[in-house]
């Protein structure tokens, strides 16, 4: 399908994964574009007249994208809800038509996309913006038929736009990819930067279910510690990822992964286990020995280590750190020791058992514990919990969501709920 001229130039103002609503929507060509090229994540076509809505009907019953399109016989936004949309569409109709819609509807000041296609009274409808808390951001101009056609693109001014560009380096401030190991592959890997982002879900990975619970929510953007991928050649249905990835970029979905950095940095996941464990309540735990080289020399440490405010027996500290974790249950080996200095690693940390030891530590706390790391354990005499990958990784899920919502007030974050504990215990 193709716009007229003017037309395009609107099209071409709307980001992906818009939530769209077409006031005056006519013959219904911009919808039916938009859903042809599966650009927005809603769309709502509204007209005064009921004619229009029935051409715009079939305009859509043509192409058959009837079912993405949510048609409304109504006078400009007054049956749609400010939920319903975050960018508006009012283009055809003479200026002070666009400034009675937008004056009846001041909700649209609240960070809301305005694309706006006057046909008379563009100076006044710009003295309006100006006057009433909008912002004009760009403007557009086309010869359509040779007519020549202006199109503004505005926002209202009590919120900012916050895109995908923006999370990334936020992301990347807090915990730069520098940081992360040679195998790792992190940062921005799926979806456009430019796209605009009002709400976040944060999880530990992109399963099937948190892309569910993003469309769900009506998220635009996945925040996760585990990268979706590390190495791809292909990206087809033929796999599991492959239709991870086609499923997010048709939903307007993208995603933001960060591992092995976070796992490193300061107020990252080893620092939110630390306090889970009991070991940071009062200040940061310290450095667990590095035993990891970055790629320019320097050593990084995947560790915290620290003391408990009191010492506990092993059965005690074992309630309280299954509680803590929220996890189903913990694999363990008691020593026979109280617990009061500890050692954690977040996720795989069976390999710097030996490094627990050296600082003498009575307790270590990792995942994903082999047989044969248990039985040196024993022989060391160090006490040593299994709290799950999941669990001991999940600390940073809040961490994040807290860090997101100071930084960006326009944008909502949240912890996925979908998202919990694989491992069952009998």
């Amino acid at each position: 399908m193709k716009l007229s001229k003017r037309l395009q130039t609107i099209a071409d103002l709307i980001l992906p994964g818009a939530k769209i609503a077409d006031i005056g929507t006519d013959h219904g060509y911009l919808p039916v574009y938009l859903a042809l090229n599966n650009q927005t994540k809603r769309i709502i076509a509204s007209d005064i007249s009921a004619g229009s809505l029935q051409s715009a009907k079939r305009s859509a019953e043509k192409y058959n994208v009837l079912e993405k399109i949510t048609l409304i016989h109504a006078p400009g936004l007054e049956s749609i809800a400010e939920t319903d949309a975050d960018t508006i569409v009012i283009s055809g109709v003479g200026g002070e038509t666009i400034i009675e819609i937008l004056r009846d509807a001041p909700w649209t000041k609240n960070g809301k996309r305005l694309i706006l296609q006057p046909q008379t009274k563009i100076r006044k409808l710009y003295d309006f913006l100006s006057e009433n808390g909008y912002k004009v951001r760009e403007e557009r101009h086309t010869c359509d038929r040779g007519r020549t056609y202006t199109v503004i693109l505005a926002q209202g001014g009590s919120q900012s736009m916050t895109n995908v560009a923006d999370i990334y380096d936020f992301l990347n401030s807090i915990a730069p990819i520098e940081m992360k190991m040679d195998f790792d592959n992190v940062g921005f890997l799926v979806g456009k930067k430019q796209a605009r982002v009002s709400k976040i879900l944060v999880a530990l990975d992109v399963t099937d279910d948190v892309i569910t619970e993003s469309v769900e929510l009506d998220a635009d953007l996945i925040v996760s510690h585990h990268p979706l991928f590390f190495s791809l050649k292909s990206i087809t249905d033929d796999d599991l990822t492959g239709r991870k990835i086609i499923r997010m970029l048709v939903s307007g979905l993208s995603a933001i992964c960060m591992h092995t950095n976070l796992d490193a940095v300061r107020g990252g996941v080893n620092d939110a286990l630390a306090k889970a464990a009991g070991i940071a309540d009062d200040e940061q735990a310290e450095l667990l020995p590095a035993i990891f080289e970055m790629p320019t020399g320097e050593a990084v440490s995947f560790g915290r280590v620290g003391h408990l405010k009191s010492p506990c027996t092993m059965d005690e500290y074992l309630a309280m750190l299954k509680r803590s974790l929220k996890t189903e249950g913990l694999r363990y080996y008691d020593a026979g020791r109280d617990v009061y200095k500890v050692a954690v690693v977040g996720g795989s940390g069976g390999d710097e058992l030996q490094q627990a030891v050296s600082e003498c530590c009575d307790t270590f706390v990792t995942s994903d514990i082999k047989y044969h790391t248990f039985l040196d354990a024993k022989e060391l005499g160090i006490n040593l919990i299994d709290g799950d990958h999941f669990c001991t990784e999940n600390t940073i899920t809040e961490v994040l969501v807290d860090k997101l919502n100071k930084a960006f007030p326009d944008v909502q974050a949240v912890a996925s709920k979908r998202h919990t504990q694989t491992v069952r215990f009998y």
